[in-house]
């Protein structure tokens, strides 16, 4: 009768330790899975926060060059109006050369 309680016993130990193993093998893959997220997490954040920088940067471009666009524009406008009263000044001169001939 003791024979088969401690063979009872054995066979029960073995199921126990084989569990154990069992389960600390599982909480070791959860460990790593665990590690192996938190490392992906962090380089998420390292990513968003490189990614807030670029658009930081894209935005501040896109301000300058909105600038630069205004002021080109401007010069332009300035051109078209120097270039207007230059026409009309060489129009004067023209008109005053042609009276200044005709009067001699």
């Amino acid at each position: 009768r003791h024979e088969g309680e401690l063979a009872e016993a054995r066979r029960q130990l073995a199921f126990l330790e084989k569990a154990r193993k069992h389960d600390a093998q599982a909480l070791l893959d959860a460990v790593e899975e665990a590690q192996k997220l938190g490392e992906e997490a962090a380089a998420a954040n390292q990513l968003r926060a490189e990614l807030k920088k670029s658009e930081d940067k894209i935005a501040t471009c896109l301000e300058l060059l909105g600038e630069r666009n205004e002021r080109v524009e401007q010069m332009e406008l300035d051109i078209r109006e120097m270039k207007a009263a230059y026409k009309e000044q060489i129009g004067i001169l023209a008109s005053q050369v042609a009276m200044l001939s005709s009067s001699s």
